[in-house]
């Protein structure tokens, strides 16, 4: 079963709090008694890493004061490689962002939100690039996977982007502002949460084969109240 958090306190009778969709899959959520306004952030999943290639990372994208209705029903959609992330009201999207497939990043330009940003491209030959997940004011930036065979090599895998807001800025392989992608001697670690491409799996030392990475998934935040809370910085940590 899936656990989501869902949080909402009260003050001065005016309801605040969150809706978190960390696994991927379809979901339907019920607006709360007295919320009239949402903002909400949403990431695209990052794309497996393949034999010689890393994967792209997914795209980001952000909506405030979205006007809401207490009791209606909104789609929360939670993507993985080549599968959108989306909120919608019946057939009306409010926001989507694409995830990547397989090198190529998630592309701001199909996104739809008030403001967006691409993941980045996977690559190959020696670096072996794995694309991290696009950032709240910039685009995804790589994370190094494996030089050439006869060369001893890291494993890295994309960095992901945090939904908590905008910080200081993650490198791929370390945790900053976003979720890092892990790193580790001759050896492919997990993308960082949520959005990074997937590491490369002919990144070993001496030309070995890595088990090549699942890019992770996506994820979407709901706040509340719309008006008040805004991405990428304006009141939008943990509720």
């Amino acid at each position: 079963m899936v656990k989501l958090t869902d949080f909402a306190r009260y003050s001065g009778g005016t309801p605040r709090g969150e809706k978190l969709f960390a696994l991927a899959g379809t979901y339907s959520w019920t607006v709360p008694e007295g919320v009239i306004s949402i903002s909400s952030v949403l990431v695209g999943g990052g794309a497996m890493g393949g034999t010689s290639t890393g994967g792209g990372g997914g795209a980001l994208a952000y909506i405030n004061d979205e006007a809401v209705t207490p009791g209606e029903t909104l789609t929360v959609i939670v993507g993985v490689e080549g599968t959108d992330t989306e909120i919608k009201r019946g057939g009306t999207t409010l926001a989507l962002v694409k995830s990547a497939s397989g090198t190529t990043g998630g592309a701001a330009g199909s996104c739809v939100g008030d403001h967006t940003q691409s993941g980045q491209d996977g690559n190959d030959g020696g670096n072996r690039l794995a694309g991290g997940a696009a950032g709240y004011s910039g685009d995804g930036n790589s994370g190094t996977g494996g030089a050439a065979a006869g060369n001893s090599s890291y494993g890295f895998s994309g960095g992901g982007v945090g939904l908590f807001g905008s910080g200081d800025s993650a490198t791929p392989g370390s945790g900053g502002g976003g979720s890092g992608g892990e790193s580790a001697y001759n050896e492919l670690r997990e993308p960082g949460r949520f959005g990074g491409g997937g590491g490369s799996g002919n990144g070993g030392s001496n030309g070995s084969t890595l088990t090549r990475r699942a890019g992770a998934g996506g994820g979407v935040r709901i706040v509340w109240p719309g008006d008040v809370r805004a991405f990428p910085s304006t009141d939008v940590g943990l509720s």
